[in-house]
């Protein structure tokens, strides 16, 4: 069964070490990782196994200009 978690925003820092950190403990094993543009979002996405199992991080980041307007 597929879940999907949000851990935080993309650009947070923190999650990223976190999540970093967390597979390194579980001795998780990189099996692919890609990246790509598509119009205003860029997707990053990697794939581990941990324990077993497949786990699929994805990044998407809105890259366009950024509004003072409330």
């Amino acid at each position: 069964m597929d879940k999907t978690i949000t851990l935080g925003a993309e650009y947070d820092e923190v999650v990223f070490s976190a999540l970093k950190e967390i597979l390194k403990a579980e001795k998780a094993k990189l099996i692919d990782s890609s990246w790509g543009v598509g119009g205003s979002q860029e997707v990053s996405t990697w794939k581990y196994l941990v324990g077993g199992e497949e786990c699929e991080i994805v990044a998407e980041t809105y890259v366009g200009e950024q509004s003072d307007e409330g």
